[in-house]
């Protein structure tokens, strides 16, 4: 409620073109966007996996606050 989400996508895949998906604007890699254009206008920017390093130093870099998710299947150890 309340909130704009952007999902900008890593990887190559099908689409091409921004489309939406249950509300949430989704940013295909081909659609060639400028990510840090949307990291300007962002509140907060949650990361995962490889591309933890590069949102990290657009979020240090325009003062954004940053979440990272990190999770596994493996058991605690």
């Amino acid at each position: 409620r309340g909130h704009e989400v952007e999902v900008w996508l890593s990887r190559y895949g099908k689409a091409h073109d921004v489309y939406e998906y249950r509300g949430v604007r989704v940013v295909p890699l081909e659609a060639r966007l400028d990510f840090a254009s949307a990291v300007r206008r962002a509140v907060v920017l949650l990361s995962h996996l490889e591309c933890v390093p590069s949102t990290a130093s657009l979020a240090r870099g325009y003062g954004k606050p940053m979440v990272v998710v990190c999770h596994n299947t493996h058991l605690p150890t």
